[in-house]
């Protein structure tokens, strides 16, 4: 994004994203746009057509789906939009967000922010404690390597202070969802994990 949006300025962590994407708008018609980077609350566009600040918008990004946003900012070579979702459409898109991230990261060669498999202690909600394997850990949840299978929604702590939620069963363990992704985890991979 350019520098009309300073970072002190987002409620969310932008990432990098390269999508095409089009939109309808009356006085122009169908535009077509390219995403250059995206979070929880909105995405920036480049694009020739400049929609009215506070102009609704119906967004189609080929990674994304369908997106309600309205036009908040010009941008030097398009303009930014800030998403108008539901809690639940934000659980969705966000996991559409990551795995399209995590997918043009690798495709590029550059690091992911995923971790390939890291051992750290799980604790119960009976107060046990075991070391398990995570796999697939991400800023949004991990897979948790285990004999064990706490019930579906049961509350686990991951490496001592992340609270997750189980959310589905595995032949080898169970997936867990971060209580608090957006915010806890960038932090505390990078302090803990990294």
């Amino acid at each position: 994004m350019t520098h009309a949006a300073p970072e002190d300025r987002r409620s969310h962590r932008r990432l990098p994203l390269r999508s095409a994407a089009r939109f309808l708008l009356p006085e122009y018609g169908e535009s077509q746009a390219l995403v250059t980077n995206v979070s929880l609350s909105g995405l920036a566009l480049k694009s020739p057509s400049r929609p009215r600040l506070g102009v609704p918008l119906i967004v189609y990004v080929d990674a994304l789906g369908r997106l309600e946003a309205e036009v908040v900012r010009h941008l030097s070579d398009g303009f930014a939009l800030v998403f108008k979702f539901t809690k639940e459409k934000t659980r969705r898109i966000a996991r559409k967000i990551l795995a399209f991230a995590l997918n043009q990261r690798r495709g590029s060669g550059l690091a992911s922010p995923t971790l390939a498999r890291a051992t750290s202690p799980i604790r119960y909600e009976d107060g046990r404690e075991e070391a398990c394997k995570l796999r697939d850990f991400s800023i949004l949840g991990a897979i948790v390597e285990s004999e064990r299978r706490p019930f579906l929604g049961a509350t686990v702590i991951v490496h001592g202070r992340l609270e997750a939620t189980v959310v589905r069963h595995l032949n080898d363990g169970y997936a867990v969802e971060f209580s608090q992704y957006w915010q806890s985890i960038p932090k505390f991979a990078q302090r803990s994990l990294a």
